[in-house]
């Protein structure tokens, strides 16, 4: 949704059939303006996940992973929020949170060497450095375009009779609100195309917009959607 009001409306009617279902339901109101961790594209994406599920990866998609983990035992067990939290980050810091996604992976057949070992996921035949414009503070930009420029380089679908090259996609190494140096890599593209890397190259960077001036860091989730009410949130709160 394209804006918080929106967001709320559509959270309060998706939560409201879920209740009239029988089912205890809550939404979390999340900040997509900026993407969650560095890995735009399918599998560095999963290589992202388990880096996370092993202790490390991106703080954001560490957190917003443990926010919704502990909202679902919440919902399960009755128990207060900040124990729900505590309880997953504990799973997470004691590796049973790996363990039971390889479980998971297992049981529908998946090959798990690949989260035992990422380096056997195929990389891209192409890398290509995007660099920054100018110095400068990142202002915005802008994550469903983001999203865009990964198809275009073979990571999603542009038609409906386009395949998916689960090597390709982008690496960012900076977002909204890090300070980057001009010329230095602002993120670097994962593709066996390498015709579509200019045509990638101007979606990525149009949206783009940089500040001489430090940002207030935005907020990871905006708020808790629950049948009875509407609870807003900030990170201090994660």
């Amino acid at each position: 949704m394209k804006t918080l009001d929106d967001s709320l409306a559509l959270a309060q009617t998706m939560v409201g059939i879920g209740e009239d279902c029988g089912k205890k339901m809550a939404s979390l109101i999340t900040n997509m303006n900026i993407p969650t961790g560095f890995a735009i594209g399918n599998s560095l994406e999963i290589k992202e996940v388990i880096a996370v599920l092993q202790g490390a990866g991106p703080d954001d998609l560490r957190e917003l992973s443990l926010e919704l983990a502990a909202n679902m035992v919440q919902l399960a067990t009755d128990k207060q929020i900040a124990e729900c939290r505590q309880m997953v980050k504990t799973q997470l810091e004691n590796g049973q949170a790996f363990t039971k996604f390889v479980e998971i992976v297992t049981k529908q057949g998946g090959d798990v060497r690949y989260l035992h070992d990422p380096n056997l996921f195929k990389t891209a035949r192409v890398t290509h450095d995007i660099l920054a414009p100018t110095s400068g503070y990142i202002e915005h930009m802008n994550a469903e375009v983001c999203g865009l420029a990964s198809c275009i380089l073979g990571a999603g679908r542009i038609t409906a009779d386009d395949s998916i090259d689960h090597s390709a996609g982008i690496i960012l190494h900076a977002k909204t609100g890090d300070y980057i140096e001009k010329d230095s890599p602002l993120a670097t593209f994962h593709t066996n195309n390498e015709t579509a890397i200019e045509t990638a190259t101007a979606v990525f960077l149009k949206d783009f917009k940089f500040s001489n001036t430090p940002l207030p860091k935005q907020p990871l989730i905006y708020a808790r959607v629950t049948k009875n009410a509407v609870e807003k949130l900030g990170d201090e709160n994660l």
